[in-house]
């Protein structure tokens, strides 16, 4: 079943919560949905181009729980439908045995992979009002005490670490300051390899004692990363006693029992393929690959968490047209790369997510699928590999900036240290005892770590339009390198009065200027 709402139906919710929110302009024409000639509205309104297919993410309007069956190992997986800030927001979390409450996944619609919002009450009217600009709290306004302890519960969003737990930590930052790695490919593989053959797993730790992990029999597992910012400076949902592993197992539960017949897929893929290619969103991102700088000997595209296409039915489903879409992006790529230099360019996608038609259908589109379980996708990246992972929803920067240097990556764009505070700084103060006050930082799934601004100093930034299908992302190309040698003596001698510098630009996108330029 699918949940769409018109704008007029989206209108009267804002107006039964407006009692506790005031929307300001800005927000009030997104949830209205209209186009405001931004790429971020167009995507929202691709229903002006196709009758059934939309961008726009389901909703439900009332507080719910819901339970399926997961079709790779039997646990319940329980779905919270919560009308958070009157927008509906659809969390998910995963109640499998051993797996804390709090430590969910990465959330839909949340921007630069932040998690869902540090949990509490159900908030109630109070005679303060709160001005809501994208789901948060303007600054600007004053927040009570009463009001602001109707939102956030200190316990999401403080914590008191033990001793032990803060050595730990302490030896994580030290550690990672003498330049040791937290993943390499060899590891990466090997952890790929020995999830269906080895059992118990040693999974090593970066800081303590290793761990050993027992599988089940009858149960899929992923791995799942936890980089400098999780073991370093943790979230307060980290259980107590959880070693500080780089990487860690975890069961699957995604269910595909919706999947139907290949040429139903298939169908729906070249639909959306068509919507992509006709949009404004695609035509910017095609002319972006055929615009800018980007290195000649490029033979490898690898993504990253684009989603599933086949586990539901894409009429029914945004988030599933959104993957097609994604996929579509990846295929235009290919298409730029190839026109501009004539190479044969391999195209390769790791999600966990896939299943077997999606695998199908993505052989039938020119994709390879590697890493089933979520690692080895890694060990394909090198220095002639483009990187197209817009919001992946793990430490996907980290792990590359430790195992690659690409040609080029198409990401989440990297921000300094203080524009990361800004962008992640809550809009909203938690109340403690006494009338202290204080603000936090989301939690970001892919953070901007040291060793990520290392690695994209070498690279050139050029943004692409923020859109609510791709996120805030930018296009990183390789800088160009210019050499120059100097001719030793009895060369100049031989020469006199001539110029014998030679000058390399390896960028296909020098001009005749540009050498030029430099000869001078």
């Amino acid at each position: 079943m699918s949940y769409k709402f018109t704008s007029e139906s989206i209108r009267k919710r804002i107006k039964n919560v407006k009692a506790i929110f005031r929307s300001d302009d800005r927000s009030a024409s997104r949830v209205d949905g209209s186009s405001d000639g931004t790429l971020d509205g167009l995507v929202t309104n691709l229903d002006s181009d196709a009758s059934s297919l939309d961008l726009t993410s389901p909703r439900r309007a009332s507080t719910s729980t819901a339970s399926k069956t997961n079709g790779h190992n039997g646990h319940i997986n329980v779905y919270h439908l919560e009308d958070r800030n009157g927008a509906g927001d659809y969390l998910e979390r995963d109640e499998s045995p051993g797996r804390s409450p709090d430590n969910h996944e990465s959330q839909e619609d949340v921007p630069r992979g932040r998690s869902r919002e540090p949990k509490g009450k159900e908030p109630v009217q109070e005679e303060e009002e709160i001005t809501i600009t994208n789901g948060h709290a303007s600054p600007a306004e004053s927040v009570t005490t009463s009001t602001v302890s109707t939102f956030v519960d200190p316990s999401t969003v403080f914590r008191a670490w033990q001793d032990d737990e803060l050595q730990l930590q302490r030896e994580v930052i030290e550690k990672y300051q003498t330049g040791a790695k937290l993943w390499t490919k060899e590891e990466l593989v090997n952890i790929e390899k020995k999830i269906n053959t080895v059992n118990p797993i040693l999974l090593q730790s970066y800081v303590g004692p290793n761990q050993k992990f027992e599988r089940q029999v009858g149960l899929t597992y992923r791995v799942e990363f936890h980089g400098y910012r999780d073991l370093a400076f943790p979230p307060p949902f980290r259980p107590n006693g959880m070693p500080y592993c780089p990487m860690t197992l975890k069961t699957m539960p995604y269910d595909y029992s919706f999947s139907r017949d290949l040429e139903i897929e298939l169908d729906a893929f070249h639909k959306c393929t068509a919507i992509w290619l006709a949009n404004p969103i695609g035509q910017q991102f095609y002319s972006m690959f055929m615009r800018l700088p980007l290195p000649p000997d490029i033979n490898k595209v690898v993504c990253f968490n684009l989603g599933s296409i086949t586990a539901k039915p894409a009429d029914d489903h945004p988030k599933i047209r959104q993957a097609m879409y994604k996929h579509a992006a990846a295929m235009t790529i290919i298409e730029a790369l190839h026109r501009r230099f004539g190479t044969v360019i391999q195209l390769f996608a790791q999600d966990t997510t896939y299943c077997a038609e999606c695998t199908q259908v993505l052989f039938q589109k020119g994709f390879s699928v590697v890493g089933l379980h979520g690692a080895g996708g890694f060990a394909e990246i090198d220095d002639k590999t483009l990187v197209f992972a817009p919001n992946p929803g793990f430490c996907l920067k980290e792990i590359v900036a430790d195992t690659a240097e690409p040609a080029a990556m198409f990401w989440d764009t990297v921000l300094s240290p203080e524009e990361a505070e800004k962008a992640n700084r809550s809009h909203r103060s938690i109340t403690l005892e006494d009338g202290l006050t204080s603000h936090w930082e989301y939690y970001e799934t892919d953070p901007d770590t040291p060793r990520v601004r290392s690695l994209v100093e070498n690279y050139e930034r050029h943004p692409f339009p923020t859109t609510n299908l791709l996120g805030n992302v930018s296009l990183y190309t390789r800088k160009q390198q210019v050499k120059s040698e100097t001719p030793s003596a009895s060369e100049s001698n031989s020469t006199s009065g001539s110029d014998s510098k030679s000058t390399t630009i390896p960028n296909a996108a020098a001009t005749t200027e540009d050498v030029e330029g430099t000869e001078k």
